[in-house]
């Protein structure tokens, strides 16, 4: 069973305001994981920045034949971006 079959089910049993209460708290453990995922993206951007600077020093200097292409940072959505994708209110969610 999916984790939106089980949710599904989850909610069949519930009222309306145990849903709207349960649906609070998925969207502050989303708003968590957003705060980590972005730590975690500086983290990853610091170390690419890094690498980047070592590789064109010994590039300069003859020691490294290429430059690796930095990371694309363009697909990177913040959740408010995505969340309509994941679920929108009236019946939206794919």
């Amino acid at each position: 069973m999916s984790a939106r079959e089980q949710l599904a089910a989850s909610h069949a049993r519930m009222t309306p305001e145990a849903i709207a209460a349960h649906a609070l708290t998925l969207a502050t453990l989303l708003e968590a994981n957003e705060r980590l995922i972005g730590k975690l993206y500086d983290q990853v951007d610091s170390l690419d920045d890094e690498i980047e600077a070592s590789e064109r020093l010994l590039h300069a200097v003859g020691l490294l034949p290429t430059v690796r292409t930095p990371i694309d940072r363009s697909m990177r959505k913040p959740l408010l971006e995505v969340w309509p994708e994941i679920y929108s209110p009236g019946g939206g969610a794919s």
